[in-house]
């Protein structure tokens, strides 16, 4: 044990011993500090200590003191379920986010200068491009479930603590907000009791006054989290519908429940048919080791509602959430449908690019190496000429076994004929003088400008 708790187990058996009563005065930093031998430091970080256990208080220009307890409280503590009425609250603290001259405390959000993000970005733009060019007559829903590929993908993603989770085990969602709502909706009814963690996210609480529930707020933890001997109370009490719980980092307080307990509540759960609304946004920000794992990560059951997103990690604009819902995967998908039909393609649909279906085989002009990959890096001397030239990335595409240089090649397609026109962008070729259309016949055509630079330099190689 450190020697701030210590000091703080020193003080908390004196509180509750009743030696030192509500009211009294703690010695003043530097009078304990000398009095135990001790650095200041110490002190501090252990009255900051039974400040959080609300055991003393800090007055103004006075010093610390044993907190008084309330009077009003009952000797259990059982919490009581409630109305929640917060009104629109939370609309005046997100618009106060966009505010550039304040400090942005009102929302967590990642840093827009993220290197993920704006690779996303980037090939998002890729994409609305390569979207803008398909010839199809009308375009369509992404029904619910959503889409496949982005739901691989996460169930790939999960893997590591979810062994044997498919893409059909997932629901896309229009953020993690949507996800909780949804979650709601299958197993409350307006009226019923819900159990959250408190403190809890203004949002959680928002949501719960909007479909017309009640809260049970179960005390947790600064640390710790979740208190499960209170939660045990409150179930012997009262008909809970559902537990809402932000266990891996908790949003407003930062606690997250140790992986041993996490076993042992959902013992508990079963024990009363609970179902688990798990709040999983925080779960990768972990800044020591690996990330916690998710309540999820010991369901048997399938009792445990995960819901996460990308808004924390990758770019709160995204809007792409999603919910693993176990047994209650069918009422989660037609909730779904019911209330926003589907969810936005722009940013779920991976980009078009090369693949082993659409990609061509072709020569590349200065190794000769056959290749079928969309782009390819070659540092050889130029067939033709014998120079050496820097190592340089360009489309695999627009080389071809025929042609001397690859900038002044052709190819063919040696697969079948591609569905849709797909374009290998010179931006994402890293060479802005490099750029290939792949058109509906299979044929590979350079833009005229890209042409006379290709005509211009091959006559420099040739003198």
């Amino acid at each position: 044990m450190k020697i701030y708790e210590q000091t703080a187990q020193l003080l908390r058996e004196q509180i509750l011993s009743q030696q030192l009563r509500p009211g009294d005065p703690l010695p003043s930093i530097r009078e304990l500090s000398a009095r135990l031998k001790i650095g200041r430091n110490s002190v501090i970080h252990a009255y900051m200590l039974l400040e959080d256990e609300e055991l003393i208080e800090p007055r103004p220009r006075s010093g610390y003191f044993v907190r008084p307890r309330p009077a009003s409280l009952p000797d259990d503590r059982t919490p009581q379920p409630r109305k929640v009425e917060l009104g629109a609250m939370a609309l005046d603290i997100i618009g106060a986010a966009e505010n550039a001259r304040l400090v942005p405390l009102g929302s967590a959000d990642p840093d827009a200068r993220c290197a993920a993000r704006q690779y996303f970005y980037r090939r998002l733009s890729l994409h609305a491009r390569q979207a803008a060019s398909l010839d199809q007559s009308n375009s369509h829903y992404i029904a619910p479930p959503g889409h496949r590929e982005l739901r691989r993908q996460l169930a790939r993603r999960h893997q590591p603590f979810q062994p044997g989770l498919g893409a059909d085990d997932i629901v896309i969602t229009n953020g993690a907000q949507e996800a909780v709502t949804l979650a709601l909706l299958t197993l409350a009814r307006p009226g019923d009791i819900v159990a959250v963690e408190s403190p809890c996210f203004y949002g959680t609480l928002q949501c719960i006054e909007a479909l017309g529930l009640q809260a049970l707020e179960i005390p947790g933890h600064p640390q710790h989290g979740l208190d499960l001997g209170a939660l045990h109370q409150a179930l012997e009490r009262w008909p809970v519908k559902a537990l809402l719980t932000n266990p891996s980092f908790n949003n407003p307080t930062g606690a997250c429940m140790p992986d041993a307990a996490k076993p042992e509540l959902l013992k508990l759960a079963a024990q009363y048919d609970l179902p688990i609304i798990e709040d999983d946004v925080f779960g990768e920000l972990s800044h020591q080791g690996s990330r916690p794992l998710p309540v999820k990560a010991f369901d048997r059951d399938g009792r445990v509602l995960l819901c996460s997103s990308l808004s924390k990690t990758l770019d709160s604009d995204i809007r792409i959430g999603w919910m693993l819902p176990g047994r209650y995967f069918e009422q989660v998908n037609y909730l779904k449908y019911v209330t926003t039909l589907a969810s936005p393609a722009w940013c779920s649909r991976p980009p078009p690019t090369f693949s082993p279906t659409t990609a061509t085989s072709v020569t590349c002009g200065r190794s000769g190496a056959v290749t079928s990959s969309a782009w390819s890096c070659c540092s050889k001397p130029c067939i033709a000429t014998g120079r050496p030239k820097p190592s340089r990335w360009f489309p695999a595409a627009a080389s071809s076994a025929g042609s001397s240089c690859p900038e002044a090649a052709t190819a063919t397609a040696s697969t079948a004929t591609p569905s849709r026109p797909v374009s290998a962008s010179p931006r994402e070729a890293c060479s802005p003088r490099t750029s290939a259309i792949v058109t509906a016949s299979g044929s590979i055509t350079a833009p005229s400008t890209t042409a006379r630079s290709i005509a211009m330099r091959s006559e420099r190689w040739a003198s």
